[in-house]
Protein backbone atom coordinates (compact mmCIF):
# COMPACT_ATOMS: atom_id res chain seq x y z
CA UNK A 1 0.00 0.00 0.00
CA UNK A 2 1.13 3.45 -1.08
CA UNK A 3 1.41 5.87 2.03
CA UNK A 4 0.12 9.18 1.44
CA UNK A 5 1.02 12.31 3.12
CA UNK A 6 -1.92 12.41 5.63
CA UNK A 7 -1.47 8.40 5.99
CA UNK A 8 1.59 8.69 7.82
CA UNK A 9 0.81 11.86 9.79
CA UNK A 10 -1.82 9.91 11.30
CA UNK A 11 0.50 7.22 12.11
CA UNK A 12 3.73 9.43 13.08
CA UNK A 13 1.48 12.68 15.59
CA UNK A 14 1.04 10.07 18.50
CA UNK A 15 4.46 8.52 18.90
CA UNK A 16 6.29 11.97 18.44
CA UNK A 17 3.92 13.64 20.99
CA UNK A 18 4.86 11.25 23.44
CA UNK A 19 8.37 11.96 23.64
CA UNK A 20 7.61 15.76 23.76
CA UNK A 21 7.29 17.48 19.80
CA UNK A 22 4.47 18.20 17.68
CA UNK A 23 4.35 17.05 14.29
CA UNK A 24 3.49 19.85 12.14
CA UNK A 25 3.49 18.96 8.68
CA UNK A 26 4.75 15.78 6.29
CA UNK A 27 5.71 16.57 2.82
CA UNK A 28 6.58 14.19 0.15
CA UNK A 29 9.37 16.09 -2.18
CA UNK A 30 11.53 15.21 -5.46
CA UNK A 31 15.03 16.93 -5.43
CA UNK A 32 16.25 15.77 -9.43
CA UNK A 33 16.48 11.91 -8.60
CA UNK A 34 16.04 11.66 -4.79
CA UNK A 35 12.63 11.83 -3.20
CA UNK A 36 12.48 12.75 0.42
CA UNK A 37 9.93 13.06 3.03
CA UNK A 38 10.52 15.76 5.41
CA UNK A 39 9.00 15.63 8.94
CA UNK A 40 8.55 19.23 10.29
CA UNK A 41 8.67 19.47 14.19
CA UNK A 42 8.29 21.81 16.93
CA UNK A 43 8.54 21.75 20.64
CA UNK A 44 8.17 24.88 23.14
CA UNK A 45 11.96 24.76 23.21
CA UNK A 46 12.30 25.05 19.89
CA UNK A 47 13.91 22.57 18.00
CA UNK A 48 18.14 21.97 17.41
CA UNK A 49 19.82 18.60 15.98
CA UNK A 50 19.25 16.18 18.73
CA UNK A 51 15.66 16.51 18.60
CA UNK A 52 15.71 15.98 14.57
CA UNK A 53 17.54 12.47 15.66
CA UNK A 54 15.26 11.69 18.66
CA UNK A 55 12.37 12.04 15.88
CA UNK A 56 13.74 10.03 13.30
CA UNK A 57 14.75 7.43 15.53
CA UNK A 58 11.07 7.27 16.58
CA UNK A 59 10.16 7.21 13.18
CA UNK A 60 11.99 4.13 12.06
CA UNK A 61 10.81 2.68 15.44
CA UNK A 62 7.14 3.25 14.30
CA UNK A 63 7.60 2.85 10.49
CA UNK A 64 10.37 -0.18 10.62
CA UNK A 65 13.89 0.76 8.48
CA UNK A 66 12.29 -2.36 6.44
CA UNK A 67 9.39 -0.59 5.41
CA UNK A 68 9.45 -0.29 1.05
CA UNK A 69 8.69 3.59 1.56
CA UNK A 70 12.31 3.45 2.22
CA UNK A 71 13.41 1.68 -0.40
CA UNK A 72 12.67 5.11 -2.82
CA UNK A 73 12.63 7.42 0.11
CA UNK A 74 14.89 9.25 2.34
CA UNK A 75 13.57 10.04 5.66
CA UNK A 76 14.32 14.31 6.83
CA UNK A 77 13.10 15.96 10.13
CA UNK A 78 13.47 19.30 10.87
CA UNK A 79 12.44 22.80 12.50
CA UNK A 80 9.09 24.47 10.69
CA UNK A 81 11.69 27.73 10.65
CA UNK A 82 10.79 31.07 10.73
CA UNK A 83 8.18 30.95 7.54
CA UNK A 84 5.86 28.16 10.08
CA UNK A 85 3.34 26.69 8.02
CA UNK A 86 -0.07 27.16 9.76
CA UNK A 87 -2.46 24.43 9.14
CA UNK A 88 -4.81 23.88 12.23
CA UNK A 89 -6.76 26.43 14.53
CA UNK A 90 -4.37 25.51 17.05
CA UNK A 91 -1.71 26.81 15.18
CA UNK A 92 -3.23 30.24 14.17
CA UNK A 93 -4.25 30.75 18.22
CA UNK A 94 -0.43 30.02 18.78
CA UNK A 95 0.45 33.11 16.83
CA UNK A 96 -2.21 35.52 17.20
CA UNK A 97 -0.75 38.98 16.95
CA UNK A 98 1.61 37.58 14.59
CA UNK A 99 2.40 38.36 10.75
CA UNK A 100 1.21 36.02 8.39
CA UNK A 101 0.43 35.32 4.61
CA UNK A 102 -2.60 33.01 3.55
CA UNK A 103 -3.78 32.26 0.06
CA UNK A 104 -6.89 32.26 -0.23
CA UNK A 105 -9.00 29.24 -2.79
CA UNK A 106 -11.21 31.79 -4.00
CA UNK A 107 -11.05 35.60 -3.44
CA UNK A 108 -12.71 36.94 -0.59
CA UNK A 109 -13.19 40.88 -0.82
CA UNK A 110 -11.33 41.10 -3.95
CA UNK A 111 -8.36 39.36 -2.50
CA UNK A 112 -6.35 35.90 -3.16
CA UNK A 113 -3.29 36.49 -1.48
CA UNK A 114 -2.65 38.41 1.71
CA UNK A 115 -0.26 39.39 4.39
CA UNK A 116 -0.90 40.99 7.45
CA UNK A 117 -1.58 40.98 11.03
CA UNK A 118 -3.38 37.70 12.86
CA UNK A 119 -6.08 39.33 14.72
CA UNK A 120 -8.33 36.54 15.90
CA UNK A 121 -8.83 33.14 15.20
CA UNK A 122 -12.09 31.06 15.98
CA UNK A 123 -12.16 27.16 15.08
CA UNK A 124 -13.65 28.11 11.71
CA UNK A 125 -12.10 31.49 10.80
CA UNK A 126 -9.20 34.03 11.16
CA UNK A 127 -9.36 37.71 11.23
CA UNK A 128 -6.55 39.49 9.62
CA UNK A 129 -5.59 42.54 9.62
CA UNK A 130 -4.77 43.80 6.13
CA UNK A 131 -1.03 45.06 5.42
CA UNK A 132 -2.04 46.66 2.16
CA UNK A 133 -4.72 48.55 3.33
CA UNK A 134 -5.22 47.77 7.21
CA UNK A 135 -8.72 46.71 6.41
CA UNK A 136 -10.36 43.79 8.28
CA UNK A 137 -10.31 40.54 6.18
CA UNK A 138 -12.68 37.34 8.09
CA UNK A 139 -11.32 34.02 6.21
CA UNK A 140 -12.98 30.72 6.61
CA UNK A 141 -10.36 28.28 7.65
CA UNK A 142 -11.79 25.82 4.93
CA UNK A 143 -11.17 28.53 2.41
CA UNK A 144 -7.36 28.44 2.99
CA UNK A 145 -5.01 26.46 0.68
CA UNK A 146 -1.33 28.12 2.69
CA UNK A 147 -0.83 29.69 5.34
CA UNK A 148 2.19 30.68 6.87
CA UNK A 149 4.18 33.10 9.64
CA UNK A 150 5.58 35.78 7.43
CA UNK A 151 7.90 37.92 9.69
CA UNK A 152 9.72 41.00 8.89
CA UNK A 153 13.40 39.97 8.49
CA UNK A 154 15.31 42.71 10.01
CA UNK A 155 19.43 43.04 8.51
CA UNK A 156 20.44 45.39 10.75
CA UNK A 157 23.53 43.54 11.90
CA UNK A 158 23.97 42.66 8.89
CA UNK A 159 24.25 46.54 7.78
CA UNK A 160 26.39 47.29 11.35
CA UNK A 161 29.36 45.05 9.54
CA UNK A 162 28.82 46.93 5.86
CA UNK A 163 28.95 50.21 7.81
CA UNK A 164 31.90 49.34 9.89
CA UNK A 165 33.84 47.90 6.64
CA UNK A 166 33.25 50.82 4.99
CA UNK A 167 34.86 53.08 7.90
CA UNK A 168 37.69 50.74 8.40
CA UNK A 169 39.08 49.66 4.61
CA UNK A 170 40.19 51.43 1.91
CA UNK A 171 37.92 49.20 -0.61
CA UNK A 172 34.67 50.22 -1.85
CA UNK A 173 32.76 47.54 0.14
CA UNK A 174 29.37 47.24 -1.95
CA UNK A 175 32.03 46.71 -5.04
CA UNK A 176 33.87 43.82 -2.64
CA UNK A 177 30.45 42.51 -1.98
CA UNK A 178 29.56 42.11 -5.60
CA UNK A 179 32.99 40.11 -6.28
CA UNK A 180 32.14 37.66 -3.32
CA UNK A 181 29.51 37.28 -5.21
CA UNK A 182 29.83 36.74 -8.84
CA UNK A 183 33.45 36.51 -8.91
CA UNK A 184 37.42 38.43 -9.87
CA UNK A 185 35.97 39.96 -12.86
CA UNK A 186 34.06 42.60 -10.89
CA UNK A 187 36.97 42.83 -8.23
CA UNK A 188 39.44 43.73 -10.92
CA UNK A 189 37.14 45.73 -12.38
CA UNK A 190 36.20 48.20 -9.33
CA UNK A 191 39.19 47.77 -7.08
CA UNK A 192 40.46 49.79 -4.35
CA UNK A 193 38.45 53.42 -4.00
CA UNK A 194 39.79 56.85 -4.15
CA UNK A 195 36.89 58.61 -2.93
CA UNK A 196 33.53 56.83 -1.08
Amino acid sequence: MARTEENLFNLLALPVRTIGYELIDIEFNRHGSEQTIQLFIDSPLGIGMDDCVAVNQVAMEVLGSDDPIFETNTLEVSSPGIFRKLKTPEHFKAFKGQRIKVRLQQKIQGVKNAVGMLEECSEEEVRLILETDGSELVIPLSQITKANLEPILDFWLSDRIIERKRTTKKVNFERELIWNHQGLFQRERFGPRSCY
